[in-house]
């Protein structure tokens, strides 16, 4: 007899019994551990299947809900990197998620701007997602420009090692990629101070912890009497860039440009990150793309840099870098002969296949062109948010995360430097839109 939804049963139809739990069960639940019910259960299965055998020869095993239990792992599930998959970024991809809802919003950067000084962009800053960070920092530093800028290095510190830590097993490279070049910013930074002769705490404000170099080890280099020193600690811990910066430290010696020391590391870091990516599809596929515009803007900039000088053309030949896509090889050893920077801006601009780049490009005449590498590197930002947006469960979420949270950063010191000098709030707003490459 067909039953609809409403069909009531009539005292001859059979009922069906559901076997319920004895009265121990919840407790013991409670008691055993997720690993000793498996391996119960394990036990259990191998008892069914020995009295199977016994019972009705070697045939076909029985299939009990505890043989089906025995072919689970005995490895307990732990957390950490890789939860649910080499490429599963659902774990990772929602812990970012509820940290870029930490980020500062307009209107909390409005009233940054218009605070009377650095005591009251302080308090303010006590309210917001900073404020565990800047009153430990308080305690510990004396000078509030210094604890500030302490407190804003930790909160990014603390967003690069969870990346670090909870990225997935197949996405770590990728990662990695995306550190390494904070790690080669730090390095410059350091070689810069230590060559130049700043001030070394001054220094220590702008470096960040990230990936194997971390805050201890910052703090060493930063130590060195001179960039020998620097390298021979690279090399006593078997760093990656122990190489690349003994190569750049021989260019300095023959040159006395930290261009070629710099250049060393950065033609590293790009040719290391193009080699994780290289493979990169599917979830990852933003990785490989993020890693051939950098190639293309390290390429822009190089060009940039080097128009008129009296070694550009030959030097910036040698410094092209393979991997990118919108400007071609023969394109930019044709513009490295230019002299001229206007000229050298009308032929990037014709020969870039990126119609945003171009649009960018059109703005680097005259005074705005020293905004030109901070627009591009804003255009990035720009192009991560819209493939996070298209891709939720792809890397393109936490790497669009840190270029937002690293323009956080920069737009808050540069807020504190403004109330220092007294600079006017008109001047400042101009002075934090200029990555806007949308508004100009």
């Amino acid at each position: 007899m067909a039953r609809g939804p409403l069909h009531t049963l009539r005292a001859d139809e059979p009922r069906l019994r559901l076997a319920r739990p004895g009265p121990g069960h919840r407790d013991r639940a409670r008691r055993e551990p997720r690993y000793g019910r498996r391996l119960r259960l394990a036990r259990q299965a191998a008892h069914d299947r020995e009295h199977h055998k016994n019972a009705h020869g070697e045939g076909e095993e029985a299939h009990t809900d505890a043989a089906r239990q025995a072919a689970l792992p005995l490895t307990p599930r732990r957390g950490g990197a890789g939860r649910g998959g080499p490429l599963d970024f659902g774990f990772l991809n929602a812990r970012v998620r509820a940290r870029r809802a930490r980020l500062l919003g307009g209107s909390v950067l409005d009233a940054l701007v218009e605070a009377p000084g650095l005591d009251a962009l302080i308090a303010l800053l006590g309210g917001s997602p900073y404020g565990p960070h800047l009153a430990s920092a308080m305690a510990r530093y004396g000078d509030p420009s210094e604890a500030l800028d302490a407190a804003l290095r930790a909160m990014l510190s603390d967003d690069l090692a969870v990346l670090d830590r909870d990225a997935p097993a197949g996405a770590r490279p990728c990662i990695g990629a995306l550190l390494s070049f904070r790690e080669a910013a730090n390095l410059k930074t350091i070689a810069r101070v230590l060559v130049k002769g700043g001030e070394r705490a001054a220094a220590a404000r702008l470096l960040v912890p990230a990936g194997s170099l971390d805050d201890r080890a910052l703090r060493r280099l930063l130590g060195a009497g001179d960039l020998d020193d620097m390298a021979a600690l690279l090399s006593s811990w078997g760093s990656p860039y122990a190489r690349p910066f003994r190569a750049g430290l021989e260019a300095f010696a023959r040159t006395g440009s930290l261009f070629d020391l710099e250049r060393e590391l950065d033609a590293f870091v790009l040719s290391r990150a193009r080699a994780a990516t290289a493979r990169a599809a599917g979830a990852l596929e933003e990785a490989r793309a993020t890693v051939e515009y950098l190639i293309d803007k390290t390429n822009i900039m190089t060009l940039v840099k080097l128009c008129g000088e009296t070694r550009g053309r030959e030097l910036a030949v040698s410094l092209f870098v393979e991997g990118g896509k919108r400007l071609l090889r023969g394109d930019y050893e044709e513009l490295a002969a230019e002299t001229r920077r206007d000229r050298l801006l009308d032929g990037l601009a014709s020969r870039v296949s990126d119609r945003h780049m171009r649009a960018v490009l059109d703005t680097a005449y005259g005074e705005e062109a020293i905004f030109l590498e901070e627009r591009l590197d804003a255009l990035l930002a720009w192009r991560l948010d819209r493939a996070s947006v298209v891709d939720p469960l792809g890397i393109a979420v936490p790497y669009a995360y840190m270029y937002a949270r690293t323009r956080e950063l920069k737009n808050l010191r540069l807020i504190a430097r403004a109330k220092i000098f007294a600079m006017p709030a008109r001047q400042l707003r101009r002075a934090l839109g200029v990555a806007d490459w949308r508004a100009v």
